[in-house]
């Protein structure tokens, strides 16, 4: 007779659920420089189990470069369509605007 202990019930639907994924856009709003997450923040992120995909170049002008959040775990989507197709939670210094 095999038990079953809940924790790892709990363990083997996690391991079978597909991580969620943050998108962190470029900012659009004239003269914004930030970025809604850095690099270390990346790193725990994904340490944690997400998946986080970075817009490229949205860290340029806070002098943060794709391959810095490419270091930390992050993948790097080439525009903004590509970002947004599949993203679960979002990531973004000022509100969502209609471009």
């Amino acid at each position: 007779m095999t038990t079953v202990h809940p924790s790892d019930t709990a363990q083997e639907s996690n391991a079978l659920r597909k991580p969620q994924r943050i998108g962190v856009p470029k900012e659009i709003f004239p003269g914004e420089k930030r970025i809604a997450t850095v690099p270390d923040v990346v790193t725990k992120l994904t340490k944690l189990g997400f998946e986080v995909v970075v817009e490229q170049g949205a860290g340029e002008l806070a002098d943060l470069s794709d391959q810095a959040f490419e270091q930390a775990g992050a993948s790097i989507a080439p525009n903004a369509a590509a970002l947004w197709s599949g993203t679960d939670i979002v990531f973004k210094v000022r509100a969502l605007t209609a471009e």
